[in-house]
């Protein structure tokens, strides 16, 4: 501990010379590896991993109307984790920083930090756009590609009504999904072949937003904005009611999903939260491992037949000639040229004649 903190280049395999020249202990890389990296925690703390957050308004729908604001992420489980949300009287540019600016205290507040590594997910509500800007300067801003291919048919499909829609919403989520640069190009030129209007529209979308060949941060294979479909439709009860009635029936439905989700914990022994020990469990019964393996050296390599094996018909004799050999064109050299060792070895080279059998 001490060592690395002055020393945080202190490598693992330095530490095994160490430990064992001073301890007489024989430890194997890996034991090391880990032991470093814990004490580099224990010295620096721990940063934590970039998670994906995702923000969107839905309407009220009591007499006074007005909208919900939140912000929510994705559990271990890959279930609804609300964050933060709040009430306001119009989804708005204004709205949207005040209540992005509270989001970001509340981040520090629990020691979240490296807001530069945050994925931002969104329905491209200028609101949302210009307050992610503003406030977490430096992150990445992903929009929903269910929201783009609905504006992607509203405001260019219906210019070609004789157009296939489903067809061409298809090719559309086939840039989205594209890995690298040429597959995006090539699908983007076929839709611009079909409807030169769709450029303007392709161009004004950012595509570095919603593109996997063009974004530079992390999604994780996110493509939509669906966990935030889940908390409206979650809230769909509480939506209908006053104001402060509203936000209390809020709360106490995180409060009990809250408990029920630790009750359900406290009772697990595996090393991997539900759905992921399933997603194993379907991919284990799907690809045996062991099965695979074997399978991909089931084949045998038999013996090819050699002129020594080869049974000799006396009426048709078998005979293999040798190959042609034909000289390079240009006159043959026949002194070295002058030049350092290297090169009369190269240009001093005997032509060898090769003969298959």
């Amino acid at each position: 501990m001490d060592r690395l903190r002055g020393e945080p280049s202190y490598r693992p395999c330095m530490m095994l010379k160490d430990i064992h020249r001073d301890y007489g202990v024989e430890l194997n890389y890996n034991k090391v590896w880990k032991g470093k990296e814990l004490s580099m925690h224990d010295i620096h703390g721990v940063e934590e991993r970039a998670p994906l957050v995702f923000l969107d308004g839905t309407h009220i729908k009591n007499k006074y109307k007005g909208c919900i604001l939140v912000v929510v992420a994705k559990d271990a489980n890959d279930d609804l984790f609300i964050l933060a949300y709040s009430v306001i009287d119009a989804e708005n540019d204004d709205n949207w920083g005040w209540f992005c600016f509270q989001l970001k205290s509340a981040l520090l507040s629990h020691r979240f930090i490296g807001f530069h590594e945050f994925t931002f997910f969104s329905d491209r509500h200028p609101g949302i756009i210009k307050a992610i800007q503003l406030v977490f300067p430096g992150s990445h801003h992903a929009y929903c590609l269910r929201h783009l291919v609905d504006n992607f048919v509203k405001q260019v499909m219906q210019s070609y009504p004789l157009h296939n829609k489903k067809y061409w919403s298809s090719i559309f989520k086939k840039v989205a999904y594209a890995l690298s640069r040429q597959e995006f190009q090539e699908h983007i030129n076929n839709i611009i072949r079909s409807m030169p209007l769709a450029k303007d529209f392709i161009v004004s979308s950012c595509p570095e937003s919603w593109a996997n060949a063009c974004f530079l941060g992390n999604q994780w294979g996110v493509m939509n904005n669906n966990i935030v479909e889940s908390w409206n439709n979650w809230v769909k009860t509480a939506r209908f009611l006053p104001i402060v009635p509203m936000v209390d029936h809020i709360r106490i439905q995180i409060m009990d999903m809250m408990h029920r989700r630790r009750e359900a914990t406290m009772g697990m022994v595996k090393r991997l939260s539900p759905s992921k020990e399933n997603a194993l469990a379907k991919t284990y019964a799907e690809f045996s491992m062991a099965e695979l393996y074997r399978e991909s050296y089931r084949g045998i390599l038999n013996p090819i037949p050699t002129c020594y094996m080869y049974e000799s018909n006396p009426e048709h004799p078998f005979v293999i000639n040798a190959p042609d050999v034909r000289s390079q064109p240009s006159r043959r050299r026949t002194q070295r040229e002058k030049g350092d060792d290297r090169t009369k070895k190269k240009q001093g080279c005997i032509d060898k004649k090769v003969y298959s059998i």
